[in-house]
């Protein structure tokens, strides 16, 4: 499909000797084949290197290997990648993720045809590695939206950003804002779509696998969500001011799950702490305690799942 737009692939490394074998290989047996695959590796300590110099070597016109000298966290590693970056679309993966091989081609073919698209995103199952069963499906647990930037900052980190495939051109000069520790992709997003001017766009398909494990960065950050996503909105309210009023909800809602995970350790003066102040931000329109209901829910079913059993994807 030589004439088809370049999707570059952006995957940072470290440590992932376990795992970096099956994600490289995921994007090798794509059926849309006009892709660069660039990796970055940050300074990895065991074998992750070695095997992808392999893979570079054997695949030279499909892999552009970047090492570096000294580790430069998560944020400035994508950085560098995105920085090599020719494509006309960008998506992003971990060391430790898989793509399914139809995932390319589906969403260019989504977005070649809606040139009012920004980002399109898709369903991901998340999987345990230990047991190679399915945990959860990101359609089972969030809901989906579709929308401009309003959307995405109003309601935060719905999607899974190994999902997301992105219009280069309207990727922030910078990348993403290396200020952010965690939850830089998230700005990344929103900037896009102010800058791009499009839509949010839900393909309703499972096209990547996700893997939990106890060495991955997302189980590693948990507990810190709340906070930093707090940080990481306040760039946006500094940046981008006209979005004010999604910006308080936002806030609400991150008040509003950190009070719940306060009153779940008996922290009671913090739990009522965030309690005032998601009710004081809604303004007379408090719908944060949605995101309780929804929780309620999705504890039902993983309970459920590990009563009956779910499915196996490995």
């Amino acid at each position: 499909m030589s004439t088809s737009p370049l999707v570059s692939v952006i995957l940072p490394s470290f440590n992932q000797q376990a795992f970096i074998k099956d994600a490289i290989e995921s994007v090798l047996f794509q059926d849309y084949q006009n892709y660069e695959l660039i990796i970055s590796d940050d300074k990895s300590t065991d074998r992750t290197v070695e095997i992808i110099e392999k893979y570079e070597k054997k695949f030279p016109e499909k892999i552009i290997f970047l090492s570096n000298k000294q580790n430069l966290g998560i944020t400035k590693n994508v950085n560098n990648a995105i920085r090599k970056s020719k494509g006309k679309y960008i998506v992003f993966m971990g060391g430790d993720d898989i793509l399914l091989p139809n995932k390319f081609s589906n969403q260019v073919k989504t977005m070649e045809n809606n040139p009012n698209i920004t980002i399109s995103y898709h369903d991901v199952s998340a999987f345990d590695n230990a047991t190679g069963r399915e945990i959860f499906r990101f359609s089972q647990r969030y809901p989906h939206y579709e929308g401009d930037a309003s959307v995405v900052i109003r309601y935060g980190t719905f999607y899974s950003a190994l999902s997301c495939m992105l219009v280069r051109s309207s990727i922030p000069i910078y990348g993403c804002d290396d200020n952010i520790l965690i939850c830089s992709d998230w700005v990344l997003m929103c900037e896009t779509l102010i800058n791009g001017g499009g839509i949010f766009k839900y393909i309703p398909e499972v096209y990547a696998l996700y893997r939990r494990h106890e060495n991955s960065i997302t189980y590693k950050i948990k507990k810190y969500l709340p906070d930093e996503e707090l940080k990481a909105i306040a760039i946006i309210k500094n940046k981008h001011p006209k979005f004010i009023e999604e910006i308080k909800r936002r806030e609400a809602d991150l008040y509003f799950i950190k009070f719940l995970r306060n009153i779940s350790r008996f922290q009671l003066i913090n739990s009522f702490t965030s309690l005032y102040n998601s009710i004081r931000l809604s303004k007379g329109f408090w719908s944060s305690p949605r995101i309780l209901i929804r929780e309620i829910k999705w504890r039902v079913m993983s309970i459920y799942n590990k009563i009956f059993g779910v499915i196996r994807i490995l």
